[in-house]
């Protein structure tokens, strides 16, 4: 081996015993920080502890604008031991069949299923079908004619889809 080779080599071994070292280096301090960090904890708490210290919190602020820290007091007592209004409605007084009658029961639209079919999530598992959303949202034109026939069909023969024939 010649002189310039082994110049090159040591060269070589040099620096990397200088990276093995600076490693080794970079490892201490990340230990020592972990520790001084835990010691800080731990003397935080110690102080907490033993009175030394109080814990720090925001608190609560009452409708005056002042730090209130029983104000959840305060809110349910207004909320739950409200007065009794002045003219309660009883059942009796209540015809279902009329507020029933008031709403509108019409047909599904292709609008509602489409509204609905972009609200249903991604990525969640299949049901019984094995169909997912994702597969169900590729074409949503179609998909959502489809299902209002079927949506249609069912409710004006008022049976679900396990009572077909």
């Amino acid at each position: 081996m010649t002189e310039d080779a082994e110049r090159q080599q040591r060269m070589a071994l040099g620096k990397v015993v200088e990276m093995i070292e600076g490693i080794g280096t970079i490892r201490l301090l990340k230990m020592q920080i972990k520790q001084q960090r835990m010691a800080k904890s731990f003397i935080t708490s110690l102080k907490i502890l033993t009175g030394e210290r109080k814990r720090q919190h925001t608190g609560v602020k009452s409708k005056e604008g002042e730090l209130k820290s029983e104000r959840w007091v305060e809110h349910f007592s207004e909320v739950l031991n409200s007065q009794d209004p002045l003219h309660p409605i009883s059942e009796e007084n209540v015809d279902l069949a009329k507020i029933i009658d008031e709403i509108e029961l019409g047909k599904w639209t292709v609008v509602e299923v489409k509204r609905a079919l972009k609200k249903t999530q991604n990525r969640k598992s299949a049901g019984i079908d094995s169909l997912t959303s994702e597969l169900i949202k590729a074409d949503t034109d179609l998909t959502a004619e489809k299902m209002t026939e079927i949506f249609n069909s069912l409710w004006e023969e008022e049976k679900m889809a396990g009572e077909r024939e």
